[in-house]
């Protein structure tokens, strides 16, 4: 697992950074999943539990990808009753899903090499509203704060790497020709790494999981018009995967949109 960034010292992993910040908040959640307009079966899984949710990817063109993305959100919404009491426990739980997968994967012949991407949101315990993100592959958790779409998570695939060296500009990648092609995914090894990322939170945050099936399909400005349009975030997230199939729908989409809500201290 990577490091934790330390929120105080480093904005560019914690574009939220509050250190007065203390209301108290839940999540609120609206969620939609849909095949799409191109592929036969749906391998995304998602889900949610108390103060967190989770959104996986299984990998196409390997066997079992739904199996694959189905133990991830199992594996981690079980070990997330109860709370999870910090980054490393999430990235805990992540790693627990690599070999939970793996292992199944080693003992079906029928599983061999299934793999999926997982991005995670969870709420930290403690005085000051904050939660963790932890990611592996390229499915996506942003944020959407007064007019400001600010990526959180980072992509595990060969595009981004190319990004990262100055191969390509960052506003010509979308819907490049290898954009699928990952260089990090859940069960292919028997541990994985695992970024985990830890951000202050405000009323009104507005928090977008989604499997690659949204990215290569909506443009980031388009995204960031609808999430400022539904109010409601089962609504927000309905209408994202429409949009989705409108522009093509070529792959699975799967998102979740949650809500900072704040709870009035007792």
């Amino acid at each position: 697992m990577t490091p934790v960034p330390d929120p105080s010292t480093d904005p560019t992993q914690n574009p939220t950074h509050n250190p007065t910040a203390r209301t108290l908040f839940r999540l609120a959640y609206g969620s939609c999943t849909d095949t799409g307009r191109v592929r036969r079966a749906n391998e995304d899984s998602m889900g949610a539990g108390t103060d967190i949710c989770v959104v996986s990817d299984g990998l196409g063109g390997h066997n079992a990808g739904d199996i694959a993305s189905a133990i991830a959100v199992a594996t981690i919404i079980k070990g997330a009753d109860g709370g999870i009491p910090t980054p490393e426990a999430l990235g805990a739980l992540v790693q627990q899903a690599n070999r939970d997968i793996y292992n199944s994967s080693a003992a079906n012949p029928s599983q061999r090499g299934m793999a999926t991407t997982v991005t995670a949101l969870a709420v930290l315990p403690g005085p000051t509203p904050r939660v963790m993100v932890a990611n592996v592959g390229d499915s996506r958790t942003s944020l959407y704060r007064t007019g400001d779409f600010i990526r959180i998570s980072k992509d595990h695939s060969l595009v981004q790497d190319m990004i990262d060296r100055g191969e390509i500009d960052p506003d010509t990648a979308w819907r490049h020709p290898e954009g699928n092609v990952l260089t990090r995914a859940v069960g292919i090894e028997p541990m994985v790494e695992v970024d985990v990322f830890v951000l202050d939170v405000m009323p009104r945050d507005r928090f977008l999981l989604c499997s690659d099936g949204l990215i290569d399909e909506v443009s980031e400005e388009d995204t960031a018009e609808i999430l400022w349009r539904h109010t409601d975030p089962q609504e927000c997230a309905e209408a994202l995967v429409a949009r989705a199939n409108e522009n093509g729908g070529s792959d699975n989409i799967t998102v979740i949109v949650a809500d900072v809500v704040p709870v009035p201290a007792n």
